[in-house]
């Protein structure tokens, strides 16, 4: 396993330039599969993932955060170009087909279907929080992806995962079925982060840190939904039997502290994300799983905002990207 030991604030580039992405297609009507699986709605407190995605920006900001270090396009370009299928033919250079897990308001999986027009980009949430329109080679499928997957064997080139901390009852389950439904050859790729924070170590965050960090470690003991997977993606990935894995380990500024004005973008992007979804991951999981009073939950909320909102915090959000290859049979290797 190879892992990249780099540990740096993600660089900052702009959003992918209509030069690389070429002429758009034009959007059509969203087309929508949905699973009879789903019977209960995301705010259930029994429903399989744990973050409501009822506000539609928090994904968007997600986005923006990851697309402006390129990640996006040299991975997929990674994924195709530079691979080699069981006959020993290299791919063409643009993936052939792709799955979005966890897609949310679909915007990665857009994207991505504007950047490779020959692909087929499949968006997979428990939530119908998609746009109408879209580019023609992108749908979408409401479906639980812890139930067992209906696709084909083999059907995909890249499976795309992202912010499923704390979704996932059981890891290895669920990347059999990636597994599965990757093509030999084929690329899985893992993104996560932290949700607490590491801070420089000319500033400290207070007791309301180690609260903080102490209560996630109980939520994810009682739930057995582990909320630390963006530092276990690549172990798991490897056991899985995936190869080839790289390991990319990044830092988010939080908060607009940073003199680098790149920099201080990307934090108050972040600050405000975190705002927004502390509530949404807190809430859920303290009440439902913890059985906290909703006012207790409301102080611990606030109190944790407060640490976001303080510039004279250096904090930074620890970010993982890892992604490995399906390999081909060795019967069938040149």
């Amino acid at each position: 396993m190879s892992l990249d030991p780099v540990d740096e604030i993600m660089p900052i580039f702009p959003l992918l330039e209509a030069s690389i992405l070429g002429d758009r297609p034009t959007p059509q009507p969203a087309h929508f599969r949905v699973s009879t699986v789903i019977s209960q709605n995301h705010a259930d407190p029994f429903c399989a993932y744990p973050v409501p995605m009822s506000n539609a920006i928090k994904p968007k900001i997600t986005q923006r955060l990851l697309t402006i270090s390129n990640e996006r396009r040299q991975n997929l370009e990674r994924s195709s170009a530079g691979s080699r299928d069981c006959g020993g033919r290299v791919y063409s250079v643009n993936p052939q087909a792709i799955l979005d897990v966890g897609t949310g308001t679909g915007i990665w999986a857009i994207d991505v279907a504007d950047a490779f027009p020959a692909a087929r980009v499949t968006g997979l949430d428990l939530s119908p929080i998609q746009p109408t329109f879209v580019p023609p080679t992108c749908s979408f499928e409401i479906d639980d992806v812890t139930m067992p997957w209906t696709y084909d064997t083999e059907q995909f080139d890249l499976i795309y995962v992202r912010e499923m901390f704390g979704s996932i009852p059981d890891w290895d389950a669920f990347l059999r079925q990636c597994w599965a439904s990757l093509r030999p050859g084929g690329y899985i790729e893992v993104v996560e982060h932290s949700i607490t924070p590491i801070w420089d170590a000319d500033t400290s965050l207070g007791p309301i840190y180690a609260l903080w960090e102490q209560t996630m470690a109980q939520v994810e003991q009682v739930s057995g939904r582990s909320f630390s997977i963006w530092r276990e993606s690549a172990q798991v990935l490897e056991g899985s039997g995936f190869q080839d894995i790289t390991k990319r380990s990044y830092k988010w500024p939080i908060s607009g502290w940073n003199t680098d004005p790149r920099l201080r973008e990307l934090g108050r992007l972040n600050q405000l994300r975190l705002l927004q979804a502390i509530e949404d991951i807190f809430l859920r999981h303290l009440t439902s799983t913890m059985a906290w009073p909703y006012d207790a939950v409301q102080n611990f909320i606030e109190r944790i905002r407060s640490t976001i909102r303080d510039e004279q915090r250096h904090l930074y959000q620890p970010v993982t990207v890892v992604y490995g290859r399906k390999p081909c049979p060795s019967s069938e290797i040149l």
